[in-house]
């Protein structure tokens, strides 16, 4: 059942979520796209490589996110490639998640060359005959590597 957990590879920071007032919240709407934002928009990329994929594409959905990250964060993600043995287990578990954007809320306190973005994703996870749908919040913290953003962590906020 590990497959229905979102856990972080790396610590959370256990920043709380920001204020009102203090994100720019953007809702997802296919027939409306909001003006694009290279801080948002990667945060949203990571966001989905991290929650969609089946047992046939968990590896390179973890690949997607390894192209994503930089410093640390990609180091533990290299290192916690999922092998032979857990690639196995969500088959056998017919273990899947699929994810949709509902909103994207960026810390405005936070100033690059860092970022922090909330993005709150429609999830519906299946694992051992069980499935889990709902909203989830996720932080994607970011830092600008010449010209493009990269995820440094990401995190489920709990109850968020």
């Amino acid at each position: 059942m590990a497959a229905l957990a979102g856990t972080d590879i790396m610590d959370p920071t256990g920043n709380t979520p920001p204020a009102p007032g203090e994100t720019e919240e953007r809702r997802s709407d296919p027939a409306n796209p909001a003006p694009s934002e290279p801080i948002v928009d990667a945060a949203r990329r990571y966001a989905l490589a991290a929650r969609n994929w089946t047992p046939a594409t968990h590896r390179s959905s973890w690949e997607r996110q390894i192209e994503l990250a930089a410093g640390r964060y990609r180091r533990a993600l290299i290192a916690k490639r999922p092998g032979r043995r857990q690639l196995v287990a969500l088959r056998k578990d017919r273990a899947r998640s699929k994810a949709r954007v509902l909103r994207t809320e960026r810390d405005q306190r936070i100033h690059p060359p860092t970022a922090r973005v909330l993005v709150t994703l429609d999830e519906t996870t299946t694992a051992g005959g069980q499935t889990i749908r709902g909203a989830t919040v996720n932080e994607v913290r970011l830092r600008r590597h010449g010209d493009q953003w990269l995820a440094i962590g990401w995190t489920v906020i709990p109850g968020g």
